[in-house]
């Protein structure tokens, strides 16, 4: 990559990196609300321990100028991708309003502690559940 092009990449990595935002996380899928929200900063992931099972916090920023209704859940797998012990099954929808242009933690711990990895699922919601 040579002149232009290259000072284009990293003009618009340190305009992101001024702006705020997060690099894409894939255990995060956003849904039908790109565009609505992004990551504010990269997910905190407390891993399980034989006495505790694992914590995620994951920042969130509203893009928008109105009020976001967004529902979620978190998934939580074992070592061999399963669903992790104690996880319900289909999953429950929380329901969260984001006020204009602020930023919230969602947060989600694990029934159990086998769980190795995770998964934040995001949709946009109508109503204010």
């Amino acid at each position: 990559m040579h002149g232009p092009m290259k000072y284009g990449l990293i003009l618009g990595v340190c305009a992101a990196a001024v702006a705020g935002c997060a690099a894409p996380d894939p255990n995060v899928v956003f849904g039908n609300t790109k565009g609505v929200v992004r990551l504010a900063e990269p997910p905190v992931v407390k891993t399980a321990t034989t006495a505790a099972p694992m914590r995620v916090a994951v920042p969130l920023e509203s893009k928008l100028s109105g009020t976001v209704n967004l529902q979620y859940h978190f998934e939580f797998f074992d070592l061999d991708g399963l669903p992790s012990h104690g996880s319900p099954n289909p999953p429950t929808w929380s329901f969260i309003q984001i006020a204009p242009h602020s930023q919230v933690t969602l947060t989600g711990n694990s029934a159990d502690t086998d769980a190795v990895s995770w998964k934040l699922m995001l949709k946009k919601s109508d109503s204010s559940e």
